[in-house]
């Protein structure tokens, strides 16, 4: 129960004032300031809280637009700054979202609306809980709860990170 609270706040944190994304720090050579506009928007769009979906985004692809994972144990691969799922391509071109899998590598502001719609569609599926977070990288199988749960904790603790850097909020 607490942990759903966090995700509903965290969610509801979004309208927070202040709630730009901005300065963000990477291990790597990329940074979340060109996607800072981008990242907004979604948002905005899906209601879910810039610091969670930048915290996704850095676990993700370290914020590389370019980043592509081809080692999927099921043999799928992931594209660009959300590590959008090749499984979802063929809906994304029916639906004329994309025309190719390279769309998601060359429109990064693109990439984020999709896999922040992604996460969303997710949260409506199996309801605002970090397990359900979780199954944006694990999935929904009902063998990988502890893939879940390891993804969210992964992606707890940057979000929370961010929440201290950022807006100087600090959860016991």
């Amino acid at each position: 129960m607490a942990n759903m609270l966090l995700l509903i706040t965290a969610i509801l944190l979004a309208y927070f004032p202040g709630n730009s994304v901005a300065q963000g720090k990477s291990p790597a050579k990329y940074t979340v300031q060109p996607w800072v506009a981008c990242i907004n928007a979604a948002s905005v769009k899906y209601f879910i809280d810039t610091l969670l979906i930048e915290a996704v985004m850095e676990q993700e692809s370290s914020f590389n637009p370019h980043a592509v994972n081809r080692s999927n144990s099921d043999g799928s691969a992931d594209y660009g700054l959300m590590m959008v799922n090749s499984g979802n391509i063929p809906k994304l071109i029916r639906e004329g979202i994309i025309s190719t899998e390279q769309d998601l590598l060359d429109k990064p502001c693109l990439n984020i609306q999709i896999g922040t719609r992604l996460l969303a569609s997710h949260f409506q599926v199996c309801g605002i809980t970090w397990n359900c977070l979780g199954s944006y990288n694990a999935g929904f199988g009902d063998k990988r709860h502890r893939l879940r749960e390891n993804y969210a904790d992964i992606i707890w603790k940057r979000y929370e990170r961010l929440l201290r850097e950022r807006r100087g909020i600090v959860l016991k």
